[in-house]
């Protein structure tokens, strides 16, 4: 899985409640050393950065967006970021909450005997045999179980995913939403492949997204971040 940088670019102005940031790496922030993705468990550092900068600038609130593997990045960020007080809502676009439901369910697409989607999981994980993978460090993907660790989450959460996706099942997004109806509104499309909802229906995408920033985020005081 190698990881190719991205420049990251994010806006803020001093005061106000949102920042939007977009890319992989911030430019503060070296190439991993191993050039191999994370699955979120090491790329949530670039997204701290990015965080720590908009600080700098005077943001006081921010909504993260994260689509895909991106989803995951953010939803790492939630739970080991010093500065995720700042956060006070994230929107999510087919993306992973627990990588064991995509492994799964690309092992039966692919005809793959459950004993290899278990031997892979073991190499990822296992300290000394994960460089086997060419990784620096293990990715326990218990870790990045979001529906397992549902409580840990702390800010309103917007879901929208396909059941059709095609590559990341809405199962992960479904479970979510069960465990954490509180915090989390998952809104369910048809059709769309994974990462074309907007492609889709840019209507139903942008009028999901208005509606609950103006209704779900805004109203909330920034006494009530943690």
């Amino acid at each position: 899985m190698p990881r190719r940088s991205a420049p990251s670019r994010c806006s803020a102005r001093p005061g106000t409640r949102c920042c939007w940031c977009r890319g992989a790496t911030t430019a503060s922030r070296p190439p991993s050393a191993d050039g191999r993705y994370g699955l979120g468990s090491t790329e949530w550092e670039d997204v701290d950065a990015a965080l720590d900068w908009v600080a700098q600038q005077g943001a006081t609130s921010v909504v993260l967006m994260g689509w895909s593997m991106g989803g995951a990045v953010v939803l790492q960020t939630l739970v080991r970021s010093g500065l995720a007080g700042l956060v006070t809502g994230v929107v999510l676009d087919s993306a992973v909450v627990d990588w064991n439901a995509v492994l799964k369910s690309q092992s039966r697409a692919l005809r793959l005997p459950r004993p290899v989607r278990k031997v892979a999981q073991w190499v990822l994980r296992t300290a000394v045999v994960h460089r086997i993978a060419g990784l620096e460090r293990p990715i326990d993907l218990r870790e990045l179980d979001m529906v397992a660790r549902a409580d840990e989450l702390h800010v309103p959460i917007l879901l929208l995913h396909s059941d059709d996706d095609g590559f990341v099942p809405s199962s992960a997004a479904r479970a979510l939403a069960a465990a954490r109806p509180d915090l989390v509104q998952l809104e369910v499309a048809h059709v769309a492949r994974h990462t074309k909802l907007w492609n889709h229906d840019a209507d139903w995408f942008d009028a999901r997204i208005l509606a609950w920033l103006t209704d779900v985020v805004e109203p909330r005081p920034a006494a009530d971040v943690r």
